[in-house]
Formats: structure tokens, sequence, C-alpha cells
């Protein structure tokens, strides 16, 4: 598990993944770590965002059960829910992250919180659905604005601006 997990770590920072893909992944494995969100579900912000805010962001965190299969999990939500969370209003962007022991991310972006909302209820009823007796309870679920974001179509350029 720690091998694959600094394996993972190691691609990310040597640029495996494309940069918005690994900065959304690390500050899930951060948030994860730190235990933010654990144990609640946080309610969405309705302030209005600061100007160097670029998106909306949903983080749930799931438990597999023992006996399921993860290759099995990404399958049924590559599958099913990916049609549905591409369909949300304002989506920007969806990521699965198996953080190995079962444990996994799902990260979605979206304009605004409205978009994280209704993927967080979207979410909530087709895994109730589709995967119920695959995970463990409901998600630890952490949303708000993302304050940085860089990729790799824009380098050297983060928001905020200089």
């Amino acid at each position: 598990m720690i091998r694959n997990q600094a394996d993972s770590a190691a691609r990310i920072l040597a640029g495996g993944l494309p940069r918005r893909s690994a900065v959304a992944a690390l500050a899930a494995g951060v948030a994860a770590v730190a235990g933010v969100g654990r144990s609640r579900t946080r309610a969405a912000q309705q302030a209005t965002p600061s100007p160097d805010a670029s998106a909306f962001i949903v983080i749930r965190r799931y438990q597999l059960l023992p006996d399921a299969a993860m290759d099995e999990l990404v399958a049924r939500v590559t599958d099913g829910f990916v049609p549905i969370v591409e369909q949300i209003p304002g989506f920007q962007e969806y990521l699965f992250v198996d953080a190995g022991d079962g444990a996994h991310l799902t990260m979605s972006l979206y304009d605004d919180p409205s978009g994280a909302e209704q993927s967080t209820r979207d979410a909530a009823a087709w895994a109730a659905a589709n995967v119920v007796e695959m995970i463990v309870g409901p998600p630890d679920v952490t949303e708000g604005w993302v304050r940085i974001h860089v990729d790799a179509d824009d380098p050297g350029d983060a928001t905020p601006a200089a």
C-alpha cells in the first residue's frame, strides 16, 4: 500500500498526470490525510467567491467494502455515473482517485456551488441504486472554491494572477 501511494505521488509530481488533475489529486490527498470533512458533510459555501476563484469543487471520500472489487466499481462509475455528472450545468471536470486499500476519492469541478450540490444529490441517488453493496456508508464530503488552478495548457499562469 505505501509503495503504491508513493508511486502515485511520484507519478503526480513527475508529471504523469495533467497539472489540473495533479493539483486536484494532491489537494484531495491533503484534505483526506488532514481529515477535512471527515465524519460530516460540509455545506456548500454560498458566499460570493473571491475574484480569483476558478471553480467550485466537491470532493467525496469513499471506502470500498473488503469483498468488493475496485475494478468493478470503476467500471460501474464510468458507465453509469460519469454520463450523469457530465450533464450537470456548469460541469468542468470529474476525477476518480484510487487511494489504495479500497479508499477512493471523487472530485467534481463546477462553475458554482449549484452544480456541486446537484452532483452530490445525484451521486447519493446513483450510489444507492447501483453500488450500495460495494461501499461503506455515505462518503465524507468536502467542498469549496478553488483558489489556485494551474494546468498544462497555461504553464506559469496560476489563479490568482500575479
